[in-house]
């Protein structure tokens, strides 16, 4: 009776498997392909499969590995976030392509033209620059840091770098976690300070001595915040210029597919 069950319990199992689709491994030459979909159509002039590449040479490190995962959960070849992957295989690089372009037609048509300090930012630092910065720290991240690049925190809600930003900046990179640091440490004891003069002002109804001190410390702050933004995209805009280099070396490469470019709704 024993031997009847466990045979039985082997011919579920093997059912089961055999009934279980087997998914598909992906593989760099699925990234590349992913990436050569892309080659010819343009946003605002620029290459859809460079910009593509140039993503996904970064932010993996050049390996352009499908399954690459960091500390802070972002995941595939484009390394998305929880919130850009949801509804799809982020380790599928055809639909995680297909979510990145998505973005940056929404940055393209809500954002490029909201902010007035926007285009300053994009004539210092780079157009294809500006479009990795959006991906990498998404739209909110991106606005925040150009802003206290540019000095013009005081235009956002906010009116400063936020520390959530802060620590985004931080977890894409150890080395760079360690340059910045220091000044979190100092813009700690600054705002400290900010604020017990900020009780003594009150206490004392009117103190031109206190306020200088307070106005100092606060133009100080504003300085730290700069510091930071401006020590980020100095640390990642070299690795997106060779990434550039080797995107443009290898979609001039390949041969373009016998098809038409891909409409791109909102590029041009």
């Amino acid at each position: 009776m024993q031997k009847l069950l466990n045979e039985w319990r082997q011919y579920l199992e093997e059912g089961r498997r055999k009934g279980k689709r087997k998914r598909k491994r992906f593989t760099v030459e699925d990234v590349e392909q992913a990436v050569l979909k892309y080659k010819g159509s343009t946003i605002d002039g620029m290459d859809l499969g460079t910009l593509l590449r140039i993503v996904t040479d970064v932010e993996t490190g050049s390996t352009f590995n499908p399954y690459a995962k960091n500390d802070l959960g972002y995941r595939g070849a484009f390394q998305l976030s929880a919130d850009r992957a949801k509804g799809i295989n982020p380790y599928n690089p055809y639909l995680a392509a297909e979510r990145v372009i998505k973005s940056f037609v929404t940055v393209r048509n809500n954002l490029i033209n909201k902010f007035e300090f926007i285009q300053p930012a994009i004539d210092t630092w780079g157009l294809p620059f500006f479009y990795y910065v959006t991906h990498q720290q998404g739209r909110t991240g991106a606005v925040r840091i150009f802003a206290a690049a540019s000095g013009a925190e005081e235009k956002l809600p906010g009116k400063h770098l936020d520390g959530g930003t802060i620590k985004r900046m931080m977890g894409q990179n150890k080395g760079l976690a360690a340059q910045i640091k220091p000044l979190l440490i100092e813009q700690r004891n600054i705002r400290r300070e900010i604020h017990k003069q900020g009780k003594n002002i009150e206490a004392a109804q009117d103190s031109n001595k206190d306020m200088q001190k307070l106005n100092k410390l606060k133009t100080r702050s504003k300085e730290i915040e700069k510091e930071i933004a401006v020590m980020f995209l100095k640390f990642f805009k070299p690795k997106m210029l060779k990434a550039d280099r080797s995107a443009k070396s290898f979609i001039n490469e390949q041969p373009r597919q016998s098809r038409e470019p891909l409409k791109c709704t909102g590029c041009r």
